[in-house]
């Protein structure tokens, strides 16, 4: 059995599709049909590329260079959304785990689109709080998150403030 690989990259002879907002119609909510199909593209490419022993819980970076027939609208991140949404699940379990992405826009003529991802290091485990002493210091006395004194009982605030007889005449 051979090791897992590292690093996988692949490359794409399609129109890299940027990140669309979801449409409706009436009350139900959808993803375009040019999106998904794009998503499912990249997706199952990088399932075939990676084999089975990639590992999911790292850190990684993503490379993408979208090469486009023209400087028609389409924004670097959208790109970089769209494949990091695509790629959720199956490169990484979400896409905060990428600390590192560069989206490269180029026309040349023609159309493709180039992904690489590389698992650069161990995602920091959650470790338990550690509890610890209070540190003592002097405290503004209206400081409402300053430690207060317990509250006195009725019977020691009797014996604090006596009741002043009157004199009798």
């Amino acid at each position: 059995m051979t090791a897992p690989t590292e690093s996988v990259s692949f490359t794409l002879d399609v129109l890299a599709k940027p990140w669309q907002r979801a449409q409706h119609k009436g009350k139900q909510y959808f993803t375009p049909a040019e999106s998904r199909a794009f998503k499912a593209l990249v997706r199952d490419t990088f399932a075939l590329r990676c084999g089975r022993g990639w590992r999911l819980d790292g850190m990684y970076r993503l490379g993408i260079t979208a090469n486009l027939p023209d400087w028609h609208t389409r924004d670097w991140d959208n790109i970089g959304k769209n494949i990091g949404d695509a790629l959720n699940g199956v490169a990484w379990h979400d896409d905060n785990q990428v600390v590192d992405g560069h989206v490269l826009k180029c026309v040349i003529g023609v159309v493709s689109v180039s992904i690489e991802v590389l698992r650069i290091g161990d995602w920091p485990v959650k470790r338990k709080a550690v509890p610890t002493l209070p540190i003592l210091e002097r405290v503004h006395p209206r400081d409402p998150l300053a430690p207060r004194p317990a509250t006195p009982t009725p019977a020691e605030l009797r014996a604090m403030y006596p009741r002043k007889r009157k004199a009798v005449r």
